[in-house]
């Protein structure tokens, strides 16, 4: 709806009916919200993750998101660098465990602690050895933002 000095608002409405016992005519209960506000929150919250989504898609690094809930890092999404760099495509390695795919074998302890320290928020960075799709060992500079 627009108001008299050109801005526009948004309601919601929600139409009951009444019971009106023996009464052959019907009423209807009209509730009426602004919810103006919370749809502008809406949509910055949607740029706001639009504008993380480009970052997290455009970095030159291999970037992976997870979650720790249950002490497994469980693959979120991945971007195309780590795509390239580890040869795994984001739809084969979603919802599973990350330590799974990249980590090499002699390298649990590393990996659970490292998880361990995520699951607390404490940022970890260090140095680990992680294996890519074909087996292939490499060092990286691991750093993870909680």
């Amino acid at each position: 709806t627009r108001t008299e000095h050109g801005s526009t608002r948004h309601y919601e409405v929600e139409s009951v009916p009444v019971d009106r016992g023996h009464r052959t005519d019907s009423w209807q209960l009209l509730t009426v919200r602004d919810v103006t506000e919370h749809r502008q929150r809406e949509r910055r919250i949607e740029r706001e993750r639009d504008k993380v989504t480009a970052v997290f898609d455009a970095t030159p690094y291999p970037l992976v998101h997870v979650d720790l809930t249950d002490a497994e890092p469980t693959v979120l999404r991945v971007n195309d660098t780590f795509e390239a760099t580890f040869g795994y495509e984001e739809t084969d390695i979603v919802g599973d465990s990350l330590d799974d795919y990249i980590v090499p074998d002699g390298a649990d302890e590393s990996a659970s602690s490292i998880n361990e320290q995520g699951q607390q928020g404490v940022p970890v960075e260090r140095e680990v050895t992680r294996s890519t799709a074909t087996g292939e060992t490499r060092e990286f500079l691991f750093k993870s933002a909680c």
